[in-house]
């Protein structure tokens, strides 16, 4: 052992070999082997033929899934193998001394594995889409089933011609199979016919279309998402509305797990009208911002997940948008399910609670006449809470 005040001198004469020998570990052939389908590393052998005759192979170490091999200048034919997977053989792969060649490779499952795509995803009414085959492990047979196309099936590897009639959101599925193996691919809210607007980060210059949370009409939205979506509208001088004639989503105590958020103009930074979450969501929301757009955010966990949204998104010409007032704010209950607020200052802050306190959404008002729905609501006694500046008023609701 030296002594300590001899390790100084003793890294200052070895350190320069021991980066070089660190450096020169890398050099030959190394790269990742992973799941063709999935992606995900495996555990695999990498054997080069006719040379690693004295059992000098290497394996992949998992969780990368990375290998590096070690060799001279030449030009080589390596083998990738590994348990239930297509063993694959690269030739011609040349080396020189002291380089790298960088050589990731996947390797397909042992099966018949079913993928697919159109020629286009997002058509008009009456367009008609081709598909094609990609599947692999050598298939014999497809069964092709496209929801809302005309036909609505096909038996043949490649369809051509698949019709659209109807506006809305398709799924496609493919089974392909052979003597041994079968496997289905769908892709699910593939084909959008019309204008139809699934929740994403994106912003979008329309003035109709229908507008869905991320898993569409036929599906419930994902887990861990956060997104954004801003709507702008296609004419001068007129306001993004939104209409949502369904909602559901986690319910939480102050929307704190899944959420909407519906901000008055083009960004996330726009005053905030309202957020909401379980099933009382927004009936109609309308832009009063310059721009006319509406910004909304979703976020979720990764927890419950359930049904989201349906909506339409339309242009208003702002007639009936109300301008600062100083009238007497009232509330009543117009049918049931319904609160109407008339007569509140733009910008009021509306906050509905529980007799007990839980606060269970809260909604920015931005026009003279407001309504929120509460027919998914239990009976009871609620307490609505306005607040407009320093000003606050709180009123009893009767839900019946």
């Amino acid at each position: 052992i030296y002594p300590a005040p001899q390790l100084p001198n003793l890294w200052e004469y070895n350190y320069r070999s021991m980066l070089n020998y660190m450096q020169q570990c890398l050099y030959g052939i190394r790269g990742i082997v992973t799941d063709s389908i999935t992606s995900q590393p495996i555990k695999a052998m990498v054997f080069v033929k006719n040379h690693d005759i004295d059992s000098s192979m290497v394996f992949t170490r998992l969780p990368w899934g990375n290998y590096h091999r070690l060799i001279a200048s030449g030009n080589w034919t390596l083998e990738f193998s590994a348990p239930g997977y297509v063993t694959k053989t690269i030739s011609n792969v040349a080396t020189t001394n002291y380089n790298t060649v960088l050589l990731d490779v996947p390797l397909c499952p042992v099966g018949v594995w079913a993928d697919f795509a159109a020629d286009k995803t997002q058509i008009e009414a009456g367009e008609s889409v081709n598909f094609t085959d990609y599947s692999v492990g050598n298939p014999t047979q497809w069964v092709w089933n496209f929801d809302g196309g005309n036909p609505s099936s096909s038996n043949v590897q490649n369809p051509q011609n698949i019709i659209y009639q109807e506006e809305g959101v398709y799924d496609v599925a493919l089974t392909a199979s052979n003597s041994s193996y079968s496997n289905t691919k769908t892709k699910i809210n593939y084909i959008c016919v019309g204008n139809q607007y699934l929740m994403d980060n994106q912003s979008i210059t329309t003035c109709s279309g229908k507008f869905y949370d991320q898993g569409g009409p036929n599906h419930d939205y994902s887990a861990g998402q956060h997104l954004i979506t801003t709507f702008l509208p296609a004419e001068t001088g007129k306001r993004i509305r939104i209409i949502f004639h369904s909602f559901a989503l986690e319910s939480s105590q102050d929307c704190t797990r899944d959420y909407l958020k519906i901000y008055n103009g083009s960004s996330t930074t726009s005053p905030l009208i309202g957020t909401w979450c379980g099933s009382v969501g927004p009936d109609s929301v309308v832009s009063t911002d310059p721009s006319g757009a509406l910004t909304i955010e979703f976020g979720s966990n990764m927890f419950v997940q359930a049904a989201g949204w349906e909506a339409s998104v339309l242009c208003d010409s702002g007639v009936g948008i109300s301008s600062p007032q100083e009238s007497e704010v009232f509330v009543r209950t117009s049918q049931k399910g319904r609160i109407e607020i008339l007569h509140a200052q733009p910008g009021t802050l509306a906050t509905l609670f529980s007799i007990s306190g839980s606060k269970l959404f809260e909604k920015a008002l931005n026009s003279s006449i407001e309504t929120i729905s509460t027919h998914s609501l239990p009976e009871g006694i609620y307490l609505l809470r306005l607040t407009s500046g320093s000003k606050t008023k709180v009123f009893k609701i009767f839900n019946r």
